[in-house]
This record gives C-alpha cells, structure tokens and sequence, in this order.
C-alpha cells in the first residue's frame, strides 16, 4: 500500500504519548497542560482524553493567533482549552497532573517550560525535539525524575535523553508498557518521544485495515505482473497495439 504520511505521524505520535501516559498518572480527571498549540497538539490533547477524563485544559503558545484557533481543530467531545499567556502558564504549572511540550523551538532556544514547582507524579510527554540539538526541557528538570525514551539509542542523539548520560535515562517505553517498571504514578516522568518506525508501520496497517472495510481509497497496480513471468515486453507491445491510428496528413 502507499499512504501520504503526514496525518498517519500526528496520530501514532498522539497515541504513543496516551498509551504511555495511562500507565503514568492517577486515573481520576486530569488537568492537563500544552505547551505549543500547533498541529501535534491536537493529536496529544484527543489521544489523551481517549484514556484519561480532561478536568481541566490550559494550553500556551508564543503565537497567539495559533493558540486562539486551538479549540476550531480539536474533536468537538474534547473540552475546550483555556488559552494562558507564557506567565500565566508559569504559574498554572503547579496544578498540572500532565503536561505536553509540542513545540518547534530552534536548537539551544529551550528550555519551553520550568518544572521546579510541580505536583508529585506529574507526568511529560515531550515530544518536540526531533534532531541534534533541539531540546524542550531543561537537563537539571530531567534530573529530577525517571526518563522514558520510546527508542533509547534514538533518543541519545535527537531527544531529550541527549542531554543526559546513558545511566541516567530511565527505563524504555517497551519496558513500561510491558509492566516491567512499577512505582511510577508517584514520580515525576517524562516520556521522550522522538518517533519509532514501527509505529509508522502499525498506524499505516490500522489504517489500510479500516480503509478496506469503509471501502475507501483507490485500487492501482504499481507493479507490473505479466500473465507471462518470462516476456517482460508484454505491457509494451500490449501499449503499441491499443494506440489509435491517426490518418497523415501533407
């Protein structure tokens, strides 16, 4: 199958933050914050309000005009955002339960937010940064809690784990998801999320799967099979004699 991928990156990075985020906090409703009110944030808000009941949204963004439009882009069952300036979300930081960074900051432009006044077991998913240099949260915050990289050598060189030493990152996605990690929700963690191919390989067959059953898309043949595996000319001569004949003319 061939699929334009962009959509199928926003859903599987928004799924990948809520499958780990619902083994992180408490269960009960949740205030949940976003820093960077663009396009992955629409996927991080809806993901997560699939697995966790959203109290309370608080979303900040340098620009402004992106963060008032926030609301017009998410699912209508989705509870509609408070929009703060960076100060006010300063503040509203300790009453967080989870808290998303989605932003584009340029390489060395970070940190996006401070965490030194948090609630206990507070909850991060970060997943801005995706190259060298790109960083959302400060390295003496990730120092203060458990790190959890979707793919640990991956996150070494373009997440947040790049500004860590390899024995302070944490336990890995898999290792969390597969109940090998216990004690969390009392934690401050952060899932680093930089993008697992195999994610793009899971979204893509959901996709086809769903896509098959609604009888959606189009069918093409982009190889072609000859009826005769030992003549590779077939198509050509088969083009040659379907042409239509056109009379000359002086």
């Amino acid at each position: 199958s061939l699929t334009e991928a962009t959509l199928l990156t926003a859903l599987r990075t928004g799924a990948a933050s809520a499958v780990v985020t619902d083994v992180a906090p408490p269960s009960h409703a949740i205030t949940l914050g976003v820093v960077g009110a663009g396009a992955q944030a629409v996927t991080q808000i809806h993901a997560i309000s699939r697995v966790r009941d959203i109290g309370r949204l608080v979303v900040t963004d340098v620009r402004s005009e992106v963060a008032a439009t926030l609301e017009q882009r998410l699912p209508p069952n989705v509870i509609s955002p408070e929009v703060l300036t960076e100060a006010e979300f300063a503040t509203a930081v300790a009453d967080l339960d989870v808290l998303c960074t989605c932003t584009s900051v340029a390489p060395g432009a970070g940190p996006v937010v401070s965490l030194r006044a948090t609630k206990p077991g507070l909850h991060v998913n970060a997943v801005g940064s995706d190259f060298l240099g790109k960083t959302e949260i400060a390295v003496n915050d990730l120092r203060l809690g458990v790190v959890i990289p979707d793919v640990p050598d991956q996150a070494m060189v373009e997440g947040e784990c790049q500004q860590l030493n390899a024995e302070e990152v944490g336990p890995s996605m898999v290792e969390v998801l597969g109940g090998m990690v216990e004690d969390l929700e009392t934690q401050l963690t952060f899932f680093d999320s930089t993008g697992w191919g195999f994610e793009d390989l899971l979204v893509a067959r959901m996709v086809l799967r769903n896509a098959e059953r609604l009888g959606l898309g189009t069918v093409m043949e982009l190889q072609h099979r000859p009826s005769d595996p030992y003549d590779p000319y077939e198509l050509l001569r088969k083009t040659a004699s379907d042409k239509r004949q056109f009379p000359r003319t002086a």
